[in-house]
């Protein structure tokens, strides 16, 4: 093990969290094999876990996300339906504000 990385386990209701919070965080498709290597876990319970995250988000009229599946990889996008929204303008002075603002949020680290 490298000095950068720590072993960790995960209980399976963990799973989802984690492979949404990767996928965001990723901003690309992620293979499932990648998926089951980060989460240490094999591909099958990547695909259950996955399967369970597209139906979730399918389901949801009220969200403006959805996970797809594109050849044996993962990729969160916005909604059809939300797409207009994507390409409105941010004022670069809110966007700053906002930053700034996450960037002392208790919830994220330096």
């Amino acid at each position: 093990m490298d000095k950068g990385t720590q072993e960790f386990e995960l209980s399976y209701q963990e799973l989802t969290p984690a492979c949404e919070a990767i996928l965001f965080a990723s901003g690309e498709p992620v293979t499932e094999g990648k998926l089951a290597e980060i989460l240490a876990v094999d591909v099958k319970t990547v695909t259950e876990v996955m399967n369970r995250i597209i139906n979730s988000y399918e389901s949801n009229p009220w969200g403006g996300l959805l996970v797809r599946r594109i050849d044996k990889s993962y990729v969160m996008s916005t909604k059809p339906g939300m797409m207009a929204l994507t390409v409105v303008p941010v004022p670069s002075n809110s966007l700053t504000r906002f930053l700034a603002k996450a960037q002392t949020a208790d919830f994220v680290t330096p």
